[in-house]
């Protein structure tokens, strides 16, 4: 197989990623907090062929000949720009204004230290823009119910735990992330807990975890390394103008995918897609053609 074959066959498995990856925003187009992601692409390998003969007078380029090996998928970038916001009327249903996300806990069991001692319940922090959230019960014998995603994972509060009201009462939640609940013989409704708001201070670090959650990579979830990461927002000592952020009550944030942009670079990669496969095509007949005549 000659390079050019190489070449062609590289750059076509990467366009195809792509294809997959265009196809994947389109059909989020309409889900509830999606962020599109965008495709990067890396150089491969480049060998330098010098040109036999005299060189010309007044030539500026170097008597060479660049090669290339084609194109590799570098990766994937998530784009956080903030999607439209559509007003549901649901007080659990929640939207944030500006660049923050919520921190949902993806629970696990910890080994306790001690011997004969029972498995604790730890949280590793994931974070979200789709804010359809729900009551679930706690499941621990107790008739409170917790603030959940609708797969179930909790909602963490300022301290790292799940947010926790009581059954049967009125929830509520204000433009600083304060819970507040009133039972139906409450007068004045209780703070229950404070949604946990974060900065992401290097998104381009973060990958889909499915269930619209973001992580990092796991070599950069220990918490020395995710705390220079994750950068806490106190709403509640800043103030929502101050910070340039805000929860919204009764809102949900939609997909920022552009069906328009999509479709233009769906069009730009099947166009190298199918250059790429011309390529291959002579590459291949032009192979022929010297096996034959070598023949």
């Amino acid at each position: 197989m000659n390079h050019s074959m190489i070449s062609a066959g590289v750059t076509m498995n990467s366009l195809q990623k792509r294809l997959d990856q265009i196809a994947h925003n389109i059909a989020n187009l309409n889900t509830t907090g999606y962020k599109k992601q965008d495709a990067t692409f890396d150089d491969l390998l480049t060998s330098i062929k010098a040109q036999r003969g005299k060189t010309l007078p007044g030539r500026l380029t170097p008597p060479v000949l660049p090669i290339g090996s084609g194109a590799r998928l570098g990766g994937l970038r998530i784009d956080m720009t903030q999607g439209p916001l559509t007003e549901t009327g649901n007080p659990l249903d929640l939207a944030i204004q500006g660049d923050a996300l919520f921190e949902i806990g993806l629970p696990a069991v910890a080994e306790p230290d001690g011997a004969g001692g029972d498995p604790q319940i730890v949280y590793e922090p994931a974070w979200t823009r789709s804010g359809a959230f729900r009551l679930s019960p706690r499941g621990d014998g107790t008739d409170a119910f917790m603030l959940t995603t609708p797969e179930g994972y909790p909602v963490l509060d300022v301290f790292g735990e799940p947010v926790v009201v009581p059954a049967g009462s009125e929830v509520t939640v204000d433009r600083l992330g304060n819970v507040r609940a009133r039972l139906p013989d409450g007068e004045e409704p209780q703070l229950v807990a404070t949604l946990k708001v974060v900065r992401i201070t290097r998104p381009d670090l973060l990958e889909s975890r499915g269930d619209h959650l973001l992580a990092f990579p796991a070599q950069l979830m220990e918490p020395a390394v995710r705390e220079t990461l994750v950068e806490e927002i106190d709403l509640n000592g800043q103030g929502a103008d101050e910070a340039g952020i805000a929860v919204l009550s009764g809102w949900l944030e939609g997909s920022n995918v552009d069906l328009v942009t999509e479709l233009a670079e769906l069009i730009n990669v099947q166009r190298a897609y199918q250059l790429g496969a011309r390529a291959l095509a002579s590459a291949d007949e032009m192979m022929g053609i010297a096996n034959r005549l070598r023949g």
